[in-house]
């Protein structure tokens, strides 16, 4: 999302919005997202999950080791 950025604290990074609000709390080791899509890619322990931003919580829980999501349309990532 534009004009959000990732920060990190205690060594693990969240999103915070232009006016300070917590969009993706500080427990991931990496967090990837895309500019047009209101899902990030979340990283934890070596293992792949998916949060909606709109939705404000983890949707696909970060227990895999890929998955098969190419940003189609914003819908649910299918995981492999």
């Amino acid at each position: 999302m534009r004009g959000t950025y990732i920060f990190e604290k205690d060594d693990k990074k969240g999103l915070v919005s232009p006016n300070g609000e917590v969009l993706i709390p500080t427990k991931y080791d990496q967090i990837l997202i895309n500019t047009d899509s209101k899902i990030a890619e979340v990283w934890r322990d070596n293992n792949l999950g998916y949060y909606s931003l709109s939705l404000n919580k983890e949707i696909v829980p970060t227990q895999f080791d890929y998955t098969n999501y190419h940003g189609l349309g914003g819908g649910f990532p299918p995981i492999g």
